[in-house]
């Protein structure tokens, strides 16, 4: 969240993104899937319910290509949308935030494509025990040390009081 609310204007501006945008777009969110169920619903009443309300199956029961075609391309731009969203503006900042004289956000995005692809997603998805014992155990290692560093700097360092002017 800090990523998007450090661009407000104002303490207002984050409260009405926070507090107002953000419930309205995901309870929007919420009533179309329910009512896009309940209509498959009336339509195929013998379907299994979880088929219903998982929307691929739902649209792998449409006749119209065409229908399907527009299905299936709102939720690859759905899909694509709301990856980019959630994963790539927070190191898309890292990147930019650590060299801003050299990357710029477009370029931190690009990065983070980049670094994102090299790390082939789809090998650690493909076998479950590569991505908990290779993938989340490499992670947890560098994380590990980052972490200790930042707890032994805080509490026997600095004593826990920090110099607010240098957080800015």
């Amino acid at each position: 969240m800090p990523d998007f609310t450090r661009f407000g204007h104002s303490q207002r501006e984050q409260l009405i993104g926070q507090a107002v945008a953000l419930p309205a777009a995901m309870t929007i969110l919420s009533t179309m899937g329910v009512i896009v169920t309940s209509a498959a619903m009336v339509i195929y009443p013998t379907s299994l319910l979880r088929q219903l309300w998982d929307p691929i199956q739902l649209m792998g029961m449409f006749d119209n290509k065409i229908v399907v075609f527009i299905a299936m391309l709102t939720v690859a731009i759905a899909t694509l949308a709301m990856n980019i969203a959630a994963n790539v503006v927070s190191p898309a900042n890292d990147f930019s935030n650590a060299l801003p004289r050299f990357i710029s956000f477009r370029t931190g995005a690009l990065i983070t494509a980049i670094l994102g692809i090299a790390m082939q997603p789809w090998n650690l998805m493909a076998d479950p025990s590569q991505y908990i014992f290779r993938w989340l155990v490499g992670y947890s290692g560098g994380l590990g040390s980052i972490a200790g560093v930042l707890i032994i700097d805080y509490w026997i360092i600095k004593k826990r009081k920090l110099n607010l002017q240098d957080l800015t």
